[in-house]
């Protein structure tokens, strides 16, 4: 904070750029602008220059996987356990669109298409009409009885 301002105003730590700063009025926005967009000495800038370590738009390769082995894509057994996960977890269906998802899904199955938000739905759905089925069979065969203490 500047001294005897009438607005209050601050001063950048890296570079004396003073911009308002009423708490009430301003916030901490325009600082942060500043360092994000202005500041030459902040330190801590990301060159947009540069590109990331994590480079999530690239692909791996064709054939290679994350166990070393090139195995037959099994594509039903993935979206199977993408729905129980998805369940299991209590997850969002839009989770399989994120950026990072994909970029998980590519590292270890480079040739497994992920699947829509929809499309996994249908999936859980799937699941669930046949695991009832299997219930069902389980409780038809066998009796229950309910007890209560009086």
């Amino acid at each position: 904070m500047i001294e005897g301002c009438d607005p209050p105003r601050a001063a950048c730590n890296y570079c004396g750029e003073d911009y308002a700063a009423d708490r009430h009025n301003n916030g901490t926005t325009s600082l942060w602008r500043h360092l994000e967009n202005k500041c030459t000495k902040y330190p801590n800038k990301k060159d947009k220059s540069q590109k990331s370590i994590i480079d999530f738009s690239k692909p791996g390769a064709e054939n290679d996987s994350a166990f070393g082995k090139i195995k037959k894509l099994d594509t039903e057994g993935i979206r199977k356990f993408l729905a129980k996960m998805v369940i299991i977890d209590e997850l969002p269906f839009k989770m399989v669109e994120g950026e990072g998802f994909r970029a998980y899904s590519q590292a270890l199955e480079p040739r497994f298409v992920v699947p829509s938000h929809i499309t996994v739905a249908r999936d859980c759905m799937k699941l669930y009409v046949e695991e009832k089925k299997v219930l069902k069979k389980l409780l038809k065969s066998q009796r229950v009885c309910l007890t209560t203490d009086t």
